[in-house]
């Protein structure tokens, strides 16, 4: 289920995948340019921004609005908890049965059965 005032942004050649029974509440954003996986049993808090694409930045003699974007996947397992405000980067997986606590800026990969949390997203306890 995909609640109200989300915003699903799909450009050319891209693959957005949603697995069976996950949800994603109020006032969320998703842009795929590219490829963007998200398993079954995932619940995205309000207001989460995952984003498959950024701006490039490394010429300095042009400005970083014109050089283009680039992609990199994401994967997001099953049966994760993304609490809310989160904000997900491109190129990063969320390995399953993983809790993203709320406020959370996950820059870098987050193995399974991992609680995260903080900016950027740190490891503090496993689930098992």
């Amino acid at each position: 289920m995909i609640a109200q005032n989300t915003r699903i942004d799909l450009y050319n050649n891209k693959q957005l995948i949603i697995g069976k029974y996950s949800y994603i509440s109020s006032n969320c954003f998703i842009g795929c340019q590219k490829n963007i996986k998200i398993g079954s049993y995932v619940m995205i808090g309000s207001g989460t921004h995952i984003n498959d694409s950024s701006y490039k930045y490394e010429k300095i003699d042009i400005p970083i609005k014109e050089q283009g974007s680039k992609t990199s996947p994401i994967v997001i397992g099953n049966d994760v908890w993304i609490g809310a405000n989160c904000v997900i980067l491109s190129g990063v997986s969320i390995g399953n049965h993983t809790i993203i606590g709320a406020g959370s800026v996950v820059t870098k990969n987050i193995p399974s059965y991992s609680i995260a949390v903080g900016s950027p997203a740190k490891i503090i306890k496993k689930r098992k």
